[in-house]
Order: C-alpha cells, then structure tokens, then sequence
C-alpha cells in the first residue's frame, strides 16, 4: 500500500512591527505617527487577524510612568 503524500508544511506567519515615536515630553500622535498607526489598522484588516501589543519605555520616575501611559492610551484610541 502506498504512503499518502507529506502534508505541506504549514504557512509561516509573517509578524509586522509599527513603531510610533513621539515628540519629546508629548504624547499627541503627530501626522507621521497617525500615518503609522493607520498603516498598521490597514495590514490587520488585510490579515484579517491581529495581535497588538502596545510597548512604552520610562524611567522609573513617577512623571515617566504617567506619561508612558498617555502615550499608550493615544497610540491605542488610534487603532479604533
């Protein structure tokens, strides 16, 4: 009896990374990062699936830590 043929090796999935960056001590989206995040809504809609992770980098002062957080709530209320 014959072997049945070797299943294809499954697609490999491509991850794409966006990075937005801000101004210095600003957490508006500026036109090239709002062109950035509508970029990325784009290929997720094109992938038809999307797993974001939003990612800021402080220091460990209290300031720094509020202001990473602004910066992710603007990059997030962009992906909507």
């Amino acid at each position: 009896m014959p072997k049945p043929p070797a299943s294809a090796a499954p697609a490999t999935e491509i991850l794409r990374n966006f990075l937005v960056f801000f101004d210095w001590n600003q957490e508006n989206i500026t036109s090239l990062a709002e062109n950035i995040i509508q970029g990325a809504v784009k290929e997720a809609k094109r992938a038809g699936k999307v797993r974001p992770s939003l990612t800021s980098h402080v220091d460990r002062s209290g300031y720094n830590q509020r202001l990473s957080m602004r910066r992710v709530n603007a990059a997030r209320n962009g992906l909507n």
